[in-house]
């Protein structure tokens, strides 16, 4: 048993001593998780006003530059967190609307808390016609996460939904490339535009196909409202990536890599 498998247990009994959950609602650490997302997040990007950037955002543009990192961090927390619950905690998937843990848990209600800062920082500083696929992907998550940690069902499907995340690694990591003027024919970006089509395919579109088909073959088991919410989801975030997947080819390999931008996002068309 690892250190932190022995950590969280104690955690989660200190802080349900303040208040015991219920079936029907947030539990104690589900809010605290998700305030502290919340709040955590937004120290961070405010913290970012005071490190070093890319010299052509160091001023008005500044915040494109807060947003990728905080970003960054999201992906890398919860895509390799995701993996190992997944990995250290195989039953999840013998049942995704029953089983789940501690780590399962706070995960979702950490994600949860990152997509509402998010979706504030995107409605302040960006435009709302260039952003909506970024818009409508944090109001579904925000939506189908919202429903498994209140009634504590379906949090391993909203686990599996977070592997997508692992994708989002290597997406933000070719912002921030551009940003730092890297250029699109070095190794580097080349490796990692490789990296981002396979783990975009694997991760999003393979996750997402997976996710329909466990839907299908459990149905009967979902009230049909959440197979109506969970369907809707489903179409709606297939078609955001397809429309990023579509951006992502014509900027890196069917367009050619000097047709672009250096700091035009696939995000924010």
């Amino acid at each position: 048993m690892s250190t932190l498998d022995a950590i969280v247990p104690n955690i989660r009994r200190h802080v349900d001593d303040l208040g015991d959950s219920t079936d029907g609602m947030l539990s104690s650490i589900v809010i605290y998780t998700l305030v502290g997302s919340i709040l955590g997040f937004q120290c961070y990007n405010s913290a970012l006003n005071f490190a070093p950037c890319p010299k052509k955002y160091e001023g008005k543009d500044r915040y494109k530059w807060r947003n990728i990192m905080g970003s960054f961090l999201h992906a890398i927390i919860s895509g390799t967190s995701s993996l190992y619950c997944l990995y250290s905690s195989p039953e999840i998937l013998d049942d995704l609307i029953r089983n789940y843990n501690v780590h399962c848990e706070v995960l979702v209600a950490l994600s949860t808390g990152y997509f509402v800062y998010d979706l504030f920082d995107i409605l302040a500083y960006k435009r709302l016609a260039n952003t909506w696929p970024l818009l409508l992907h944090h109001v579904v998550i925000f939506c189908c996460f919202g429903i498994a940690m209140y009634t504590k069902n379906y949090l391993g499907y909203a686990l599996v939904s977070l592997t997508a995340e692992t994708n989002s690694i290597f997406l933000h990591a070719r912002q921030l490339l551009l940003m730092v003027n890297t250029s699109k024919q070095s190794k580097l970006y080349l490796v990692n535009s490789v990296i981002n089509i396979i783990t975009f395919l694997v991760f999003r579109f393979g996750v997402l196909l997976w996710m329909g088909w466990w839907l299908t073959q459990h149905a009967d088991e979902v009230p049909y409202l959440l197979v109506a919410v969970a369907t809707s989801g489903l179409v709606i975030m297939i078609v955001v990536n397809i429309v990023l997947f579509y951006r992502l080819l014509m900027s890196d390999f069917i367009l050619g890599r000097d047709r672009q931008p250096k700091d035009t996002s696939i995000l924010d068309k």
